[in-house]
């Protein structure tokens, strides 16, 4: 039996919006269950509470945009903007010292990336940056 929300439940107003269903399930004592995600949204910090998810993402290296609505992305090790931004990174240290850089990812690729190595503007990311600015 469906659940109607009603207005004058006082929790009404934290519920989520499901993104998506990924799996149902059915528990030992019979309840159904789904795997769900939830649909992202921005929450002030003072909403978010200190635990081993918040210090996770002060531990991780982070790429930082320009500009005024400055956004913070985390560089998880083993994706492909992890990469990009390593060589990045790479190439504007070659570039600085006056060596030619190489563009391979190699061992380099495990050396921590500080934000500062890895800012600058959108286009410097590739292909992908571009396509979604033309967007």
């Amino acid at each position: 039996m469906p659940v109607t929300p009603d207005s004058s439940d006082p929790v009404i107003h934290d519920l989520w919006e499901v993104q998506d269903i990924l799996a149902k399930r059915i528990t030992l004592s019979g309840e159904t269950e789904f795997l769900v995600v939830w649909k992202s949204t921005w929450s002030p910090a003072a909403m978010v509470k200190d635990g081993p998810v918040l210090r996770g993402w002060y531990d991780t290296p982070k790429f930082k945009t320009q500009g005024d609505m400055a956004v913070t992305l985390p560089l998880a090790r083993g994706t492909q903007f992890y990469v990009d931004c390593k060589r990045l990174a790479q190439q504007k240290a070659a570039a600085r010292s006056g060596q030619p850089s190489s563009d391979g990812a190699g061992t380099a690729a495990s050396e921590a990336i500080t934000p500062r190595q890895v800012t600058g503007p959108r286009k410097e990311l590739g292909s992908v940056a571009k396509r979604a600015r033309r967007d």
